[in-house]
């Protein structure tokens, strides 16, 4: 995994050790519209909103700075595998990054799925949208004990058990947050890269 110190690109909070969220240092906003870029190719970012933005460049970062077992992987050339449990609301831009983006010298293989009955093993399940209580613990339900980073868009899903979860900042902007003692139980360790731009749940 890539160590090479990088400046956080966004405004972000983690839990000190009493649960209680302490701010970490702020970036202006226009590096973060440089590093979306780099991400996906203008031609395609220049029409998607803010948010598609961001969520895939999140999703992107937290394959890129999270670590799972070598089991997981066939051979040296086994992709990462991401599943979309339903649209994914990011205009292309996620498929585009599949399409075109390495992570550790490893593809991207996409996946889309329309109910988690068609769920496989996979490295990331991303689930867009509100889900219900019912629907939050059939997905961890299938998913529990295996290495899967299920990433969430749904208020308090990553204190429900999801290992990351999209979040609405007090300022208006869109953050994640972690939940460190999930992940650790699905032996999955995020990169002290990502615990900077990120939200932590405290364990």
């Amino acid at each position: 995994m890539d160590h090479t110190p990088r400046e956080p690109l966004f405004s972000c909070q983690a839990a000190s050790g009493d649960g209680r969220f302490v701010e970490r240092p702020t970036v202006v906003a226009l590096a973060f519209v440089v590093v979306m870029f780099s991400l996906c190719f203008a031609t395609v970012a220049d029409a998607a909103s803010v948010e598609a933005k961001v969520k895939s460049a999140y999703l992107y970062n937290l394959l890129r700075r999270t670590t799972w077992p070598d089991s997981t992987f066939e051979n040296e050339d086994s992709p990462y595998r991401v599943t979309v449990l339903g649209h994914d609301n990011l205009e292309g831009l996620l498929t585009k990054i599949a399409e075109r983006k390495k992570v550790n010298k490893r593809s991207i293989k996409l996946e889309k799925i329309s109910s988690m009955k068609d769920y496989r093993p996979c490295h990331m399940l991303y689930v867009p949208g509100d889900l219900s209580q019912e629907q939050q613990e059939a997905v961890l339900k299938k998913t529990a004990g295996t290495p899967c980073l299920v990433v969430g868009d749904t208020l308090g899903f990553a204190r429900a058990g999801a290992m990351a979860n999209f979040v609405n900042r007090d300022d208006g902007t869109l953050g994640i947050e972690l939940n460190l003692a999930q992940a650790k139980k699905r032996k999955l360790r995020f990169d002290p890269q990502l615990l900077d731009v990120a939200q932590v749940l405290s364990e």
